[in-house]
């Protein structure tokens, strides 16, 4: 299961990822995460990546996440606030947005609420200072 929201308000996408994720599912999401993120046309962004329940990716869309993670990066994500259950996903989502983004222009922290995602994401203040 995938959802995704854009709150445009406070220049924050929202992706969320749960259960066994398949190949197909995945391409769906990103497709709508992709058209989210042009809708910001390159100007600084934040994402919440909320990963509670989901299962950990097999290699071949664990390289689609990448691939995904390195794409926001490139089209103004600047932070990303990290949110999931298991050890093994926060390990899995940690690595991957660590490959895709070498340089570490985007910040990424990890949380264990979603409460504490938004507090993270206003801790930021991007709507304010655009």
């Amino acid at each position: 299961m995938f959802e995704v929201q854009n709150h445009p308000e406070r220049f924050v996408m929202e992706l969320r990822f749960s259960g066994l994720v398949r190949g197909p599912e995945i391409a769906e999401a990103f497709a709508a995460y992709a058209t989210i993120s042009q809708f910001y046309k390159g100007k600084p962004h934040m994402l919440i990546a909320d990963m509670r329940g989901m299962a950990p990716l097999p290699p071949e869309l664990a390289e689609k996440m990448m691939e995904a993670i390195a794409y926001g990066r490139e089209h103004g994500v600047v932070f990303c606030v990290h949110l999931s259950d298991t050890g093994i996903v926060r390990l899995q989502s940690r690595r991957l947005a660590a490959e895709a983004d070498p340089r570490g222009h985007g910040t990424m922290v990890e949380v264990d609420s979603l409460e504490e995602a938004w507090r993270q994401i206003d801790a930021r203040e991007l709507s304010k200072a655009s």
